[in-house]
């Protein structure tokens, strides 16, 4: 079982801890806020769960294995840091931090203490996301093959897509990224699966 703290409980926090609650291998052991109106709210709806006002109290709770990270951006790259650094997993809403440099520094120091870093993308396990992946895996001939086999100049995309989804637009990415593709526009390819994921977005 997983001891989960949910740092953050203002607008995106509940769901978060109604989530864990319902997740098997998991429980939300704490929750952390520094209002105490919004701590009140949690002991009211769930009784079992620790309310804290500080986040070094979190982190040196021995029942949490893991904490998720809801609250404003300019803070998550600090919490998640010193999350990480107290040797807890991490989940962190999106965008993981403000800059390109912080993200590296974050995932290097997971790597480091072989911790888990995972950014929420609140949509990526739906199934319009999961039919982006399979246009992308069908249309390019994926299925099986380790990035290592795939020429790094593959085409796949260029930009001025114009889709609707932001989160159609990160999991297209994500998966050039795993499969080790440069962004390029010059492919009719390209019009192809952007046609279907602009449907898709629409």
């Amino acid at each position: 079982m997983i001891g989960v703290a949910v740092i953050g409980y203002g607008y995106w926090g509940p769901n978060l801890v109604r989530n864990f609650s319902q997740t098997e291998g998991a429980q939300v052991v704490a929750v952390c806020d520094q209002r105490p109106e919004r701590r009140e709210l949690v002991a009211k709806v769930y009784p079992s769960v620790t309310t804290y006002s500080e986040i070094d109290d979190v982190l040196n709770d021995p029942a949490v294995d893991a904490v998720a990270i809801a609250t404003p951006v300019s803070s998550h790259f600090d919490l998640s840091l010193r999350a990480l650094q107290a040797g807890k997993h991490v989940l962190v809403e999106k965008p993981l931090s403000s800059t390109s440099l912080e993200a590296e520094k974050l995932v290097s120091e997971a790597d480091h203490r072989g911790l888990v870093l995972m950014v929420d993308h609140t949509f990526i396990y739906t199934s319009a996301v999961r039919k982006i992946k399979e246009l992308i895996v069908s249309e390019l001939n994926l299925e099986g093959r380790e990035p290592s086999s795939i020429e790094d100049d593959a085409p796949l995309f260029g930009e001025g897509l114009g889709l609707d989804s932001i989160d159609a637009l990160e999991i297209a990415l994500a998966v050039s990224r795993r499969y080790g593709f440069q962004l390029r526009s010059d492919d009719e390819r390209n019009h192809r699966i952007f046609g279907s994921l602009r449907a898709l977005a629409a």
